[in-house]
């Protein structure tokens, strides 16, 4: 996901938890601070702290925001033609019958080439994702 400016704050994926942070403590913290955050496009956010979670969910209840809360998917992948893939390492590139792909991080990316599949892991490094 690209980051969406949102009135002076970042959401990328790497940097989401630590925006939404800052911006929940001084909503929360502040009593006379003010800010409106307009989305005109649905974006994910994903929580690695519980905390944080709680907090934003509890605001989103108090303000009635609807929200869509997805189930953790299976790191777990097994196809019909028996090819089985484990998405719970961080991503690597691996070889198999049909090709290259990057395995990881909860994702499965088919890729042209072993240089293809490390050029992905190092772009996405920077972004956060391992």
């Amino acid at each position: 996901m690209k980051a969406k400016k949102i009135n002076e704050i970042n959401f990328d994926d790497e940097g989401s938890n630590k925006a939404l942070a800052g911006w929940t403590q001084a909503f929360m913290g502040n009593p006379n601070f003010e800010k409106t955050v307009v989305v005109t496009e649905p974006f994910e956010i994903t929580f690695r702290n519980q905390s944080e979670y709680a907090k934003l969910t509890f605001l989103l209840q108090k303000y009635r925001i609807p929200f869509e809360e997805m189930e953790p998917v299976s790191e777990y992948l097994k196809f019909s033609d028996g090819m089985e893939f484990d998405t719970s390492k961080p991503m690597h590139p691996e070889k198999r019958s049909d090709g290259w792909y990057v395995v990881g991080g909860g994702m499965l990316i088919p890729v042209d080439s072993e240089e293809e599949a490390l050029q992905y892991i190092k772009q996405n490094a920077r972004r956060g994702l391992k």
